[in-house]
């Protein structure tokens, strides 16, 4: 999963422990199937609405929330503002939007990266969020990984986008806890927090730049908002405005390096 430095420097620093993402056919499941072949016939008319999931013990392939979307499968046109209850009697049905990452489940984060060799020829890999390097290993399978996390201090004029980060260079990995829908504006002062807003004493506001904050806010809703914006406000039906469906993920991050994640039990 894609983060940008100032949010992989939240997760490091233990202040970021929920991520959203756009409800989207990349992004999840329709029916228990791959979306894409299906997602033209979800109707997004206001109608869809969270379902709780099954019963705690219930033998199910999904047991957590998700939507229930209107699906029109005839040609005619859609009816453009009916109930829910008129939709089925209109010939229409729904069907259930899972997100593609589930509760029990691991994401890897990508982010920003190089590869290089340090005075000795020793292979390691730098990141840019925090400036610090990993030594790269090689597994008894002939794979390679990283450890040993040590500061890095290269200035380094070309970085490899997080898009094209592998596997084997990832620091980090986050055990996922929790997956539900939600509007995007039904975002809480403690989620927003949760999601690496920060309280800046000095300023007396809520932040997300760092280490220097250029703009501070009144709530940490506020903060989210125009980190939202910075990320998705230029894509169509995606901005804060527009008040989309997204996937809240919260997740509990691990570092693969052989260090902690700040404010973890036996940091010092």
């Amino acid at each position: 999963m894609l983060f940008t430095d100032q949010m992989v420097r939240a997760i490091l620093e233990g202040r970021k422990t929920q991520t959203r993402r756009l409800v989207t056919a990349s992004t999840s499941t329709v029916g228990g199937h791959t979306a894409r072949s299906m997602w033209a016939r979800l109707v997004w008319n206001g109608l869809e609405r969270v379902d709780p999931g099954f019963p705690t013990g219930e033998a199910k392939d999904f047991d957590y929330q998700y939507l229930k979307v209107p699906y029109w499968e005839h040609d005619r046109a859609v009816p453009a503002a009916v109930s829910f209850h008129e939709w089925y009697a209109w010939d229409g049905t729904s069907w259930r939007v899972y997100s593609r990452v589930a509760p029990g489940g691991v994401l890897w984060v990508r982010e920003t990266w190089q590869q290089l060799d340090d005075e000795h020829g020793t292979p390691l890999v730098a990141y840019r969020a925090d400036n610090t390097t990993n030594l790269v290993g090689r597994n008894e399978d002939g794979r390679d990984y990283v450890f040993d996390a040590e500061p890095g201090g290269y200035e380094l004029s070309k970085w490899k986008p997080s898009i094209f980060m592998p596997r084997w260079a990832c620091r980090l990995e986050l055990d996922v806890v929790s997956v539900r829908p939600e509007r995007l504006h039904d975002i809480s002062e403690e989620d927003a927090i949760a999601e690496g807003v920060w309280f800046d004493g000095i300023a007396s506001g809520y932040c997300v730049e760092d280490p220097a904050p250029t703009v501070c806010h009144g709530s940490a809703v506020l903060a989210f908002q125009g980190l939202w914006d910075s990320i998705n406000g230029d894509r169509a039906g995606a901005s804060w405005f527009d008040n989309p469906w997204v996937w809240v993920i919260e997740f509990e991050p691990r570092r693969l390096d052989g260090k902690r994640i700040a404010g973890e039990v036996g940091d010092e």
